[in-house]
């Protein structure tokens, strides 16, 4: 699986792509207004998103988790020297700083998580300039609805189609 870093790197290839920011050519109407914001936009991408994704995970930075093991290892050994217990681990305030301790190493993984999720979503609704509407298919599940289900109020007949509430900007096309 890949790490934290590529997924995020990838992510902001991605990001980078989507503003279209390296294209010149690009000089009317949103475009212009693109450009004249580029570095507020790249500061964002480069900055601003890997700053929320990191306070977001704050916790789970180096000094916590060596503050999180020393204090699992001292509830350790205290159980076994001081109270002579046979088993110190599977007392409950050993399990407990135990709990804390891995759920600071999962949520590295749960940062990656982060990013593969946004980069698969720019990438499946975003392809050559153009955010376009793309059915996926899946089975229904107990935790989870089949996707695209037809919201039904008790109506005899319910129009719908498979891009409903999406709007659609042409930008394929450069006008150079």
């Amino acid at each position: 699986m890949p790490s934290a870093e590529q997924l995020r790197s990838r992510l902001l290839k991605k990001l980078s792509e989507l503003f279209q920011l390296d294209q010149p050519d690009l000089d009317f109407g949103f475009y212009r207004i693109m450009h004249a914001k580029a570095q507020e936009v790249q500061d964002f991408i480069g900055t601003d998103l890997l700053n929320i994704v990191t306070d977001a995970f704050g916790d789970a930075d180096e000094a916590r988790k060596a503050e999180l093991q020393a204090a699992y290892d001292n509830t350790v050994r205290e159980a076994k020297e001081e109270y002579g217990i046979a088993e110190p681990e599977k007392t409950p305030k050993a399990q407990k700083a135990k709990a804390a301790l891995d759920a600071v190493k999962d949520t590295a993984g749960a940062e990656a998580d982060v990013y593969d999720h946004l980069y698969r979503f720019f990438e499946r609704y975003y392809d050559d300039g153009d955010f376009i509407s793309r059915r996926y298919y899946t089975r229904e599940t107990s935790g989870k609805a089949a996707p695209f289900a037809v919201p039904y109020n008790g109506e005899e007949v319910k129009l719908h189609w498979a891009n409903a509430d999406q709007y659609y900007i042409k930008s394929a096309e450069y006008f150079s």
